[in-house]
């Protein structure tokens, strides 16, 4: 048996154990930081679940939340019909608990003879509260829900991405 081919044999058979070492510690640490993430990214708004009484849509609006200086800033974008409806949004307080909001949506059509061609109308707005708030949120008066993805207050609301899974 020649020695210089168990040496090739084992040379070869370190460099492919210390790949496996080097991907198995490059797994670790994307655990690590993606658990991280996870948890940095807690949400502090609560959202009321729609009513049961038959005053609600089955809509589910994917919305970005960011709250920086005492600032809720919501901003996201909604399916239309047709392009000739339009989108308004307004946050409102409640009297007398001053930790719930609303976010009222409302749709309206411009008129015209518009084609059923769904269009996404963008939406962003902000209204000053505590950290901690419940929010609620209608289109044209029935219950709707926001899907809340956090945006850290030293990130770019405009250029933060929504990434769902599905």
């Amino acid at each position: 048996m020649d020695p210089d081919i168990n040496v090739e044999n084992n040379s070869g058979k370190k460099v492919i154990v210390i790949i496996l070492c080097v991907i198995a510690v490059a797994l670790i640490g994307w655990g690590f930081y993606y658990s991280n993430k996870v948890k940095n990214s807690e949400e502090v708004v609560t959202q009321e679940p729609p009513k049961e009484d038959g005053s609600e849509l089955a809509v589910t609006v994917n919305t970005k939340h960011q709250y920086k200086n005492g600032v809720h800033t919501l901003a996201g974008q909604m399916d239309m019909p047709t392009p000739c409806h339009l989108l308004e949004s307004k946050a409102t307080k409640d009297t007398v608990q001053t930790s719930k909001f609303a976010i009222e949506f409302t749709s309206t059509e411009k008129g015209g003879g518009c084609i059923d061609v769904i269009t996404p109308r963008p939406f962003k707005v902000s209204f000053e509260g505590p950290k901690d708030i419940e929010l609620k949120a209608t289109l044209n008066g029935k219950s709707i829900k926001l899907n809340l993805f956090e945006v850290k207050p030293n990130e770019d609301l405009d250029a933060f991405e929504i990434n769902v899974k599905g």
